[in-house]
């Protein structure tokens, strides 16, 4: 076990500073794992890498079962963090419900896996030859590698995870809704078990990760995931994807230190699931600094916590980067996120917010050919409804339907553009649609110059009748002057 263990550990890096982030070295690291492989009697090879034959009334298999004390710090978190702060990750599990929040989820019902396979897909013909899983036991995460020799073996394997599941029934993966799970379950119906295991959720963290982190990462693959946020970088490791050929190679050889760096790429997956277990709930704890973070990481947060019907702490989020956005001195950057903000406040029904970043993208970039419609006919709907400013509405109107033929003509042959004029049906499918949108802008600019028309002439009717102003200032007196003497 001793050399496996040196393995792990050397894929280890030192996180942070201070006692929450400091990594366990040397002998420290070593007294915080703890093998938990039974004396191999009959001599097995598999003591080598701290595994053992389990048995049980379906069968046999290979077991390696390791411990980690809460103390080991897997990059920037400690094992034993997530102690009292498991109950946010119900925020992703059952988004808007907050009376699922408020009843808990304990850290010892969550059970992480993650399976290596002979192929990709789902299909019968993809068998998971190993499955890893973690849980807590107190304060220690107990790590379990089922490992099978031959297909014979996986009925045995599959009725030990059942077991497992009862006791720890949230699943916790990454990827696994689509792939791992899905697998798992048709594994049960193809070895004819009475029933494939019942759960009571399914924590995938790529979902999230996407969510937040899919324009900032490079990938958002557990690797590059666990190397930007939870700090660990692996050294030498074995590739998932190299995980088949080394399983058919175990197969013809029979060689255990074949599969050895397979057991090490395994088990970091199951740590790394235990440390975004920790990182999730501590942002959803309000544990982040938004200093620290990119423009896009920050709005991505903020839509994350939108998604998850937590509004109260989105909220800050968007305001703090509403008044950053809106300081004249920003740059090209900051103008990209003025209109998908706009629209975040839009549907907030939060208007006025919402003008303020649409005449701001307008101001920063109208002039250039390049520059977005949409605040221009969104300004312009905006003071028509809402400020009842005709003229303006037809202004942006206007600006609209311009830009928008100006991009048309550039984007489109003059030899399409002829034929169009002469009814040749030689346009795209988008042409068409732009076509339909110069139609609805012409439309709506017809109906705004009829509309500023009917006002101008109903305020010159008013202009025009004597004595019209001052009657309504002498009925207005007369108004003011009847509730001053019901107060008196």
């Amino acid at each position: 076990m001793s050399s496996l263990r040196e393995k792990l550990l050397r894929h280890k890096k030192p996180g942070g500073t201070g006692a929450a982030s400091a990594e366990p070295e040397g002998a420290a690291a070593a007294d915080a794992v703890v093998s938990e492989a039974k004396p191999a009697a009959d001599g097995s090879e598999w003591a080598a890498i701290g595994a053992h034959l389990e048995h049980n009334e379906r069968g046999s298999f290979v077991l390696r079962r390791v411990a980690y004390e809460g103390s080991y710090s897997h990059g920037r978190y400690r094992l034993d963090e997530l102690q009292g702060q498991s109950d946010y990750l119900m925020s992703i599990l059952l988004p808007g419900d907050v009376e699922a929040v408020l009843s808990g989820l304990s850290y010892e019902q969550l059970l992480y896996l993650d399976t290596e396979t002979t192929g990709l897909g789902i299909g019968a013909g993809n068998v998971p030859f190993m499955i890893g899983i973690g849980f807590y036991e107190g304060q220690r995460l107990v790590v379990e590698q089922m490992f099978i020799r031959n297909p014979g073996e996986e009925l045995a394997m599959l009725h030990h995870l059942e077991g497992r599941l009862k006791r720890h029934p949230y699943l916790v993966s990454y990827n696994g809704k689509t792939f791992d799970w899905p697998l798992i379950k048709n594994r049960y119906i193809l070895n004819r078990m009475p029933a494939e295991p019942d759960i009571a959720g399914h924590l995938d963290f790529l979902y999230p990760s996407r969510s937040l982190w899919r324009h900032t990462l490079p990938s958002c693959r557990l690797g590059k995931v666990e190397e930007e946020r939870l700090h660990v970088t692996r050294e030498e490791d074995v590739p998932g994807s190299l995980a088949p050929t080394l399983y058919f190679q175990y197969l013809a050889e029979k060689d255990v230190s074949v599969v050895k760096g397979i057991f090490v790429h395994n088990e970091l997956d199951l740590l790394s699931l235990a440390g975004l277990s920790i990182h999730f709930s501590r942002v959803l704890q309000g544990k982040y600094d938004l200093a620290e973070m990119e423009l896009e990481e920050q709005y991505r947060l903020g839509l994350w916590f939108d998604k998850l019907g937590l509004e109260t702490d989105a909220e800050p989020i968007f305001e703090r980067l509403r008044t950053f956005l809106l300081q004249p001195e920003q740059g090209e950057e900051a103008a990209e996120y003025l209109l998908p903000l706009a629209q975040v406040y839009k549907q907030r029904h939060r208007y006025e917010e919402a003008a303020r970043l649409w005449s701001a993208y307008v101001e920063r970039k109208g002039q250039r050919g390049t520059a977005s419609t949409e605040p221009y006919i969104e300004l312009s709907m905006h003071y028509e409804h809402r400020e009842k400013r005709l003229a303006l509405a037809l202004e942006f109107a206007e600006q609209a339907l311009g830009k928008t033929r100006l991009r048309q003509s550039l984007l489109r042959p003059r030899g399409q553009e002829a034929a169009a004029l002469r009814g040749k049906k030689a346009l795209t499918d988008e042409q068409r649609k732009q076509q339909a949108v110069l139609a609805g802008m012409e439309k709506r600019i017809e109906r705004l110059r009829r509309k500023l028309e009917r006002e101008e002439q109903a305020g010159r009717s008013k202009r025009s009748v004597p004595g019209a102003s001052a009657g309504r200032k002498r009925a207005a007196r007369e108004e003011s002057g009847y509730w001053m003497d019901s107060l008196i």
